[in-house]
């Protein structure tokens, strides 16, 4: 997460960007996805899949609230059709176990969710918060 103002004078997206943006935060996201349409739901042997990383920034307000963003990549071009309450679980939400809350980040989730960050898995809990908060 970057302040804004600091960032701005390198920032070709500014003429788009949200105008209370006051900090930056910048998302790489790779997901594996069936190359074309597949009626396979038994997960057991998936054919033909590929990996697709997509860049993007968040746009944050002077108190943490997503106001927006900018993709740097190519748009997502697939749809997942998921149970209503799903919510698949990080490897750094497995092992805490509890839900983030919005304030300070305990000091013993730190290690893991930098682990969790590097296999390119933020911890959901943050990311669904972040989610309820854009709203």
């Amino acid at each position: 997460m970057v302040r804004y103002s600091d960032y701005k004078s390198e920032d070709y997206n500014s003429h788009s960007r949200h105008p209370n943006t006051q900090y930056i935060v910048g998302v790489e996201t790779e997901v594996i996805v069936p190359a074309g349409y597949t009626t396979n739901t038994s997960g057991s042997n998936p054919a033909n899949l590929i990996k697709k990383t997509y860049q993007y920034d968040l746009e944050l307000d002077n108190v943490g609230n997503l106001l927006g963003g900018e993709w740097h990549s190519t748009h997502p071009d697939f749809l997942w059709a998921l149970k209503k309450g799903f919510r698949p679980k990080t490897f750094a939400d497995r092992m805490i176990g509890e839900e983030w809350n919005g304030g300070e980040v305990p000091p013993n989730w730190t290690d893991i969710i930098r682990q969790s960050s590097r296999k390119g898995q933020p911890m959901g809990s943050i990311v669904y918060w972040l989610l309820e908060k854009s709203i």
